[in-house]
């Protein structure tokens, strides 16, 4: 690494200057090379200086090196038209870090504030507000102003937070970026309803805040619990009698261009599921005469009924002065829907559930997240521009780096996935991207809505035939560490993200009374919580990868909970469960491995050794690895065997452990033998027979241990059922696709390199 170094721009197209700039990025690292990122690491400009940046190392490598190191800027002002290049360098020799002048804390008893240098948020300790102040320009835009987070029940009971239990600190903090995080709960006359969490991201020389608030049920009961309604309202400083609110009209005129409009009357934007639209279409002062004719009600065939169309958005200013723009920042918000924002006068609601009339039903440990920008601003820019400007943050906000750095930290396995050949292999990448693009087929309904975007509907199993065609696939196969994987591949930041927040907030169940659900993601069902749970099926691998790629701590604390809930099972009362077949053994071991790869927590490789203590029990009680199923019933079977392969392999690879190897070993060793028999098919058939995928993993393992090409050899009729196999729209179903990249994505780059790819044999359609 003596010559190493990483690439960044920071850029500002507009014509006026931008504030408080962040640049976010997960930094891989090979072993042994980086113990303390802070002395020998750092971010510098063109002509050398250092930019003092903010550093945090999110896991290490067995020998305490640093292995994913996250790292924070922010440029305090960007001026017009300007690209600035920054990368970072070793320190020879490393360095003591300075402190830069960037965001500070100051903490009283009852209060504690973020200044950013230009904005100067201060946080209530003892209840919830959205601020006591925020002073920008020398005024505060929430003085006096009364605000709150509340829910409605599907009574109608109003609980409010300000009521709740609260607690707030710094989840986050550095000279670059600082987050605020508030837990608590909601309380109301009819005692406590709901809790939630708000996690607020600052950047230093910005006034532009990122609010993620998280309502979550924790209440007892498989039953879940009916929202009826949940809101954010507060108020500005500003004359209410010469507010304005500033919309952005998304098809203006017969021309159909973005337009900021004012509005002087109340506004209220409701976020939909195919557009958000303006209430009152009057608001907008259009001509109807200047209406596009193919966006007018009254036309005969074409009415589209979206000249109302605007953005998730309200800009709240008191002209000559300043304001608040308050816009929803998630990167589809009416594929989230529903969701409303409301202002009149002073004062706002942003609706994060609005009352339908239909309560949204939280399945048992069930949560949601809203994504919210807050830009206090002054008038200097023209509307336009403003809503331009308002785009500096969002979630996760990554920067990618450079493709060649993933392979060289020799992580996950990146280096032994194929190198990205669109040029070479043009139907083989466009193959590999349809798979990964299966949350996109199109002959199931799309998954949309706030509790079902980012998953998949999906026919599984018998389940037609009994009439339930809404089945959810809840990350099925751990899709999303396929999703990961590639994005490291081509040299993306992260992949998956619908899927991950998904996962995160609908699929995993944040609290159960019963102990084998409690932490645990929900496998394949109707309702996402509302199936039942056992030891496979809850996966944490992808989301492990997620958090290395974000820095999001609370991924990680997910992922945690995941992991202790299946050392529940493996500990606990029905530990028979990994007795039923290879899956419930296979899927804990990933999990539990890639969670002690990570955090190096003995609990989890102790987990994961102790199942495959028990699978060399059962290879030396019945001669062979086989399960009894049903339980008691004297059948015994070596249904799935196949399925542990990767997870006995993934244990082995996180402690070394020689046993481990040798159980490997003596489970594969027979079956990838079988491939030179005529009256085979000649490749490892995973799972049940009905899905054709092969086993290429298998065989790189083996090549991996011995240098011996026979193992890519015998991988020749697998290779072939992948070319020619046709990622159809019905089969592009996210588990089927998982099964597939997971254990073929390493062979191919052994294939290329053996020349065993003949690209005029690949079939994408039928």
């Amino acid at each position: 690494m003596q010559s190493w170094e990483v690439p960044f721009k920071l850029s500002n197209p507009w014509k006026f200057p931008l504030h408080g700039v962040p640049l976010r990025a997960s930094i891989p690292l090979p072993e042994g090379e980086v113990r303390d990122p802070a002395r020998e690491l750092r971010l510098e400009d063109e002509a050398g200086h250092d930019c003092h940046a903010q550093w945090r190392i999110l896991s290490t490598w067995k020998d305490g090196s640093a292995r994913f190191v996250l790292m924070d800027y922010a440029q305090a002002e960007l001026a017009p038209r300007t690209t600035r290049a920054v990368r970072v360098v070793r320190c020879n020799p490393p360095a003591a870090p300075a402190l830069p002048a960037g965001i500070q804390v100051y903490e009283t008893a009852d209060t504690l504030t973020v200044d950013t240098g230009r904005l100067a948020w201060t946080f209530s300790k003892v209840r919830f507000t959205l601020g006591e102040s925020a002073v920008l320009c020398g005024r505060n835009w929430l003085d006096g102003q009364l605000s709150d987070s509340c829910v409605m029940d599907a009574a109608g009971q109003v609980y409010r937070a300000s009521a709740g239990a609260y607690a707030i600190r710094l989840e986050e903090s550095g000279p670059h970026r600082v987050v605020v995080r508030i837990d608590g709960d909601f309380r109301g006359p009819a005692g406590t309803f709901m809790n939630y969490h708000l996690r607020l991201h600052f950047t230093a020389g910005g006034s532009q805040v990122l609010m993620l608030h998280h309502i979550r049920n924790r209440h007892a009961g498989r039953e879940g619990r009916m929202l009826r309604r949940a809101w954010l309202e507060g108020g500005l400083a500003i004359d209410a009698g010469r507010s304005l609110r500033r919309v952005l009209h998304q098809a203006r005129t017969v021309f159909t261009l973005q337009a900021m409009v004012e509005i002087p009357e109340r506004v209220d934007i409701d976020v939909g599921p195919y557009e958000t639209a303006i209430r009152n279409g009057v608001s907008l002062r259009e001509d109807p005469n200047d209406i596009c004719w193919s966006l007018r009600d009254e036309h005969p065939r074409l009415g589209m009924q979206t000249h109302r169309h605007c953005g998730a958005l309200i800009d709240i200013v008191e002209p000559g002065a300043g304001g608040v723009l308050i816009k929803f920042a998630m990167p589809d918000p009416n594929r989230e829907e529903p969701m409303a924002l409301h202002s009149e006068g002073n004062r706002f609601e942003v609706d994060l559930f609005p009352d339908n009339g239909v309560p949204f039903h939280f399945g048992e440990g069930m949560g949601k997240t809203r994504d919210i920008l807050f830009n206090f601003h002054d008038e200097t820019l023209m509307p336009m521009d403003r809503f331009h400007e308002s785009a500096n943050l969002s979630y996760p906000g990554m920067t990618a780096v450079p493709r060649s750095l993933y392979r060289e930290s020799r992580f996950a396995d990146v280096h032994l996935t194929l190198e990205p050949k669109f040029n070479q292999y043009p139907l083989l990448e466009t193959k590999i991207d349809m798979i990964m693009a299966a949350a996109n087929t199109y002959d199931w309904p799309v998954a949309t809505g706030w509790r079902d975007w980012g998953d998949e509907i999906g026919a599984r199993g018998r389940c037609p035939e009994f009439g339930i065609m809404n089945q959810f696939i809840n990350n099925e196969e751990d899709y999303l560490y396929c999703c990961m994987i590639d994005a490291w591949r081509l040299g993306k930041p992260y992949g998956g993200l619908a899927m991950a927040r998904h996962v995160m907030d609908i699929d995993y169940i944040d609290f159960s009374e019963d102990p084998g659900r409690d932490g645990a993601t929900c496998p394949h069902s109707v309702d996402h919580t509302g199936g039942e749970v056992y030891t496979s099926h809850q996966w944490c691998q992808g989301l492990l990868y997620f958090y290395l790629a974000t820095g999001d701590e609370e991924v990680l604390r997910i992922a945690r909970r995941v992991g202790d809930c299946l050392c529940w099972w493996i500990y606990g009362p029905r530990a028979y469960a990994l007795r039923f077949s290879g899956r419930e053994t296979a899927w804990p071991l990933l999990s539990l491995a890639a969670l002690y790869d990570v955090t190096h927590e003995d609990k989890y490789r102790d987990a994961g050794l102790k199942i495959v203590d028990d699978l060399i029990a059962i290879r030396e009680e019945r001669g062979r690895l086989e399960w009894e199923y049903p339980g008691g019933s004297g059948i015994y079977s070596g249904y799935m065997i196949a399925m542990t392969f990767n997870g006995i392999w993934d244990v082995y690879a996180a402690t070394g452990e020689k046993r481990v190897l040798d159980l490997w070993k003596s489970i594969t060793g027979p079956v990838v033998e079988q491939l030179v028999d005529p009256a085979g098919m000649g490749y490892v058939h995973f799972r049940n027979w009905p899905l054709k995928w092969a086993d290429l993993t298998v065989l790189v393992r083996w090549y991996q241990l011995t240098g011996d090409r026979r193992y890519v050899d015998l991988g020749r009729n697998g290779l072939r059922l992948i070319l020619a196999g046709c990622p159809q729209p019905l089969h592009r179903t996210q588990g089927l696709a998982a099964m597939g990249y997971r254990h073929f994505i390493l062979f191919l780059k052994l294939a290329d390199e053996f020349g065993l790819i003949n690209d005029d044999h690949c079939t994408l359609v039928w």
